[in-house]
Formats: C-alpha cells, sequence, structure tokens
C-alpha cells in the first residue's frame, strides 16, 4: 500500500474488477489518498473516473512528473484535512 493512489478494494471486488477487464487496480498501489478523494465537496468526489485519469497519467508521466503529480495530491489532501471540508 502506498500513501498516494486509489483505494484499496475488498479480495471479492478486485477479482470482480479483473474479470470484467478493469486492469487499472493490479497496475496501480491502492493508496490512502487519491485523486478522487481530494474533491471531497465537490460533485466529481468519489468518481472512478479519477482512478483512470491517475493510471493514465502513472503510464505517461516520468518518475519526477509522477512525485509531483503525487505531492499535489498531497497538498490538496491537506488543505482537505485542515479546513474539515471540500476544497
Amino acid at each position: 500500500m502506498s500513501f498516494v493512489g486509489p483505494r484499496p478494494l475488498a479480495v471479492h471486488h478486485y477479482q470482480r474488477d479483473l474479470e470484467q477487464g478493469n486492469v487499472t487496480r493490479y497496475l496501480l498501489k491502492g493508496g490512502l489518498l487519491g485523486l478522487g478523494h481530494v474533491m471531497k465537496g465537490r460533485p466529481e468526489f468519489g468518481s472512478p473516473v479519477y482512478e483512470y485519469e491517475y493510471a493514465d497519467q502513472y503510464l505517461k508521466l516520468s518518475p519526477l512528473g509522477l512525485l509531483w503529480l503525487d505531492l499535489k495530491i498531497i497538498g490538496r489532501g491537506i488543505k482537505v484535512i485542515l479546513k474539515g471540508k471540500g476544497l
């Protein structure tokens, strides 16, 4: 498990997703904080589209670019925690 990434799934949901062809959970480690989670207070909060967006960035960006993306997600997460509400 990592600090930034999609929330981990229960084993039966993970197996179901793999059977349906969703390999993003196979490519990415589960994390405590993700793009969908830092959108608290917005209609996009919790949307699975952010899982795919992060996977797309994961495959395209350099290691330095991924570090920058993760730092931005962590920064947004800290704002959500400190404010106690959405962005």
